[in-house]
């Protein structure tokens, strides 16, 4: 059974570490010179404060905090479970916590489903500031009404951790690399971008397998535009099409056509990027092996087979087996393209 209510209550960001004293002091008292900059919607008939800025006078705006009215929603999942021993067991614990979720998800789709807003997201658990664990061992049942008298199990817990959103300081070798970027204004390839995209599906969003999809397109983009820059640079204007070994006996098409309407990896890889590097051997190396079996596979099974369950853990190896492949296809045709320009 699932029962869900909202509360009133505020996002509080502070700027003074640990130090909360702004927070309890009243607007304009001259002894801690605070002052408070009220931000409302611009609905003048209906004007709601949506943050306000705490600061100090003679300073900037970041010298207190911010507060931000909002509300929360908490969701109560009940179970029924044998006795109350059955909490003392972890593993218990942990069944309970990822079937509540599974619960409270399939909750959320449902209700994205019917209402049809577009910035509601789904809960997980290791964001949740509070989890309650009650129980109690008396329950009554009439139709979907359950009375029980409830008491509390475990106060506060939270089953994963939040995840630490401090960030280290970019060593000089980074920040020299980023200023770099920024002075050449040169956008970042869309490949990268796309890759970019999939970290955080993966890391933020939990969405492993919106991750999974963007790798495998991010890893087609990169193919795609590699072979034709290289196309280009040694002056190839058509490419074999269709299938069988004889590359010399099959009908030709325009380069770009080719490479655009190519499949992935038995044309872009096994026919075209030959045709570049001169030979087969990317075929052969490990890192060939590991972007197939983890992440081409696994983009295969997600669109043609309707998988819905991706791990963590085969998301992260989907994304480093193809950036390692994308890193040596990189560098075996940068070198076919050198050897060509000093023959």
């Amino acid at each position: 059974m699932v029962r869900v209510k909202t509360i009133n209550g505020a996002n509080i960001s502070s700027y003074t570490n640990k130090d909360l004293s702004w927070l309890f002091q009243e607007d304009g008292n001259q002894n801690n010179n605070l002052s408070v900059l009220k931000i409302s919607t611009n609905d003048p008939l209906e004007q709601i404060p949506l943050r306000y800025i705490h600061y100090y006078n003679n300073k900037d705006h970041f010298s207190a905090g911010v507060v931000e009215p909002t509300y929360f929603s908490i969701f109560e999942v009940s179970f029924n479970i044998p006795n109350k021993d059955f909490l003392d067991k972890e593993d218990n614990i942990r069944l309970l916590d990822n079937s509540a979720f599974d619960i409270i998800n399939d909750f959320t789709n449902k209700y994205r489903l019917v209402s049809q807003e577009n910035d509601i997201y789904l809960p997980r658990s290791n964001e949740s500031p509070v989890i309650e664990i009650w129980y109690s061992d008396l329950v009554e049942q009439k139709g979907e009404l359950i009375s029980a008298n409830l008491k509390p199990y475990k106060e506060t817990v939270n089953f994963n951790g939040l995840k630490k959103l401090n960030k280290p300081i970019l060593t000089k070798e980074k920040i020299e690399k980023l200023n770099n970027l920024l002075k050449t204004g040169s956008r970042i390839p869309l490949y990268q971008q796309l890759l970019l995209e999939a970290k955080e599906q993966g890391h933020i969003n939990n969405n492993y397998e919106l991750s999974v999809l963007k790798i495998g397109t991010s890893f087609e983009v990169f193919l795609k535009e590699l072979l034709v820059n290289a196309c280009q640079n040694i002056g190839i204007q058509k490419l074999p099409v269709g299938r069988g070994r004889d590359l010399e006996k099959l009908p030709t098409k325009n380069y770009k056509e080719a490479i655009q309407e190519g499949n992935i990896k038995e044309d872009l890889l096994k026919k075209y990027l030959k045709i570049i590097i001169g030979n087969n051997s990317i075929l052969t190396v490990k890192e060939y092996n590991y972007w197939h079996k983890w992440a081409y596979t696994l983009r295969n099974e997600i669109v043609h087979s309707g998988r819905t369950s991706v791990s963590e853990n085969e998301a992260r190896m989907a994304f480093e087996s193809t950036n390692a492949l994308i890193i040596l296809i990189s560098s075996k045709v940068s070198q076919s393209l050198d050897k060509i320009k000093t023959d």
